[in-house]
């Protein structure tokens, strides 16, 4: 049995008329006749009742129709995919982040993609978390690797979630805290807090809010600033406390210590952000950041 036994036989099926059928099909019709008739001394079943009028399906020829369809539809979905894939591995990927989430797994995902798409460009685009959910709803960006929005009003904007970040208390090493692995969050009320700016970073201040408002912390103890590197800065100079994912702990800053805060609070979930039909490229390169994660 061959590919073309099966699009022949549903084509008859549809037309139920050999001679429609041979005309759609552009082939002669007794060569499509003999093709359908070689179909059912294969299968030992009769797909069609025929008269001298007329041809119908059978009842087992109503069965093989439903399969023989499902078939066709996945060699079509095969090709296109594969079609798809091939195109798209030559063209451009563009990739929103946020460096102080991504400073570990986007190099190794990038190195990874680089193996399975080497004529693929991929550009990286340094954005805050609504400007890159605004740039995704307008298809200037492909996907984005962010902490989880808030909120994704645009419709069709997805979040795939990829690895959770603790957190941690940034502190001067001149603090004598800094000398226990452990702080205690009821205890920092009346701490000078430095922080990120909320425009860029209101998933951040969204945590900040829940986590103070919990331990009697004030909003006027805020000094915002607007980079990680900025901020690092501050608590080296002793100017107030920070709370940081765990990833910037791997940042080499020599006078900051890292606490773990007791309570402990709710991990930051960080992820893909994207349009619900991202491209398979872009399917390829989640995947990638999946496996750099492992």
């Amino acid at each position: 049995m061959e590919l073309r036994h099966l699009r022949y036989f549903v084509v008859v099926a549809e037309e139920q008329n050999v001679t429609r059928a041979a005309l759609r099909l552009r082939v002669a019709q007794p060569s499509l006749s003999r093709q359908i008739r070689d179909l059912e001394e294969e299968l030992a079943v009769a797909l069609f009742a025929r008269t001298a009028k007329s041809i119908r399906l059978t009842e087992r020829g109503k069965v093989f129709l439903k399969e023989a369809q499902e078939v066709l539809l996945r060699l079509e979905k095969a090709i296109q995919t594969t079609r798809s894939s091939s195109e798209a591995g030559k063209g451009r990927l563009k990739v929103g982040y946020a460096p102080s989430l991504t400073q570990e797994i986007l190099p190794k995902g990038l190195a990874l993609f680089e193996k399975r798409y080497p004529e693929m460009t991929v550009s990286l685009f340094d954005l805050s978390t609504a400007e890159a959910v605004q740039r995704i709803g307008e298809r200037k960006l492909d996907l984005a690797i962010l902490a989880k929005p808030m909120e994704l009003e645009r419709k069709g904007v997805n979040f795939e979630k990829i690895f959770s970040q603790p957190f941690r208390i940034a502190i001067s090493k001149s603090d004598p805290r800094s000398r226990k692995p452990t702080i205690d969050l009821n205890r920092l009320e009346k701490e000078r807090w430095l922080v990120l700016g909320e425009e860029d970073y209101p998933e951040y201040h969204r945590m900040l809010e829940e986590t103070f408002r919990a331990f009697g912390i004030k909003r006027k103890t805020f000094e915002e600033y607007d980079s990680i590197s900025g901020l690092l800065s501050a608590v080296e100079a002793g100017r107030g406390i920070a709370l940081v994912i765990e990833g910037i702990s791997r940042m080499k800053v020599s006078s900051v210590k890292f606490l773990i805060p007791h309570p402990t609070l709710k991990p930051l979930s960080v992820g893909v952000v994207s349009l619900s039909d991202l491209s398979i490229v872009g399917q390829e390169f989640v995947a990638c950041l999946k496996s750099a994660e492992k």
